[in-house]
């Protein structure tokens, strides 16, 4: 679904996931991809957190969460 870009969709997919194991990252970060993508970019870092917080070694979503802080100009 990402892929095609229906990202209403994925995100809806993303949430189902969610509901059954919140503490999957894997959902949590390719939420915030989905949400990056329709430009709503504090909701994308908050996944991207969510993703962080279960796995701190999740580099995907570590190197997510810095480019798209980089993009806002919000880098640390």
């Amino acid at each position: 679904m990402y892929v095609s870009q229906k990202y209403e969709d994925a995100i809806a997919s993303y949430d189902k996931a969610i509901q059954f194991k919140p503490d999957y990252s894997y959902a949590w970060n390719n939420r915030g991809a989905a949400l990056e993508q329709l430009k709503r970019y504090d909701d994308a870092i908050e996944c991207y957190d969510k993703a962080i917080k279960f796995d701190p070694n999740f580099q995907a979503a570590i190197d997510n969460r810095q480019n798209l802080l980089t993009k806002l100009g919000r880098s640390k």
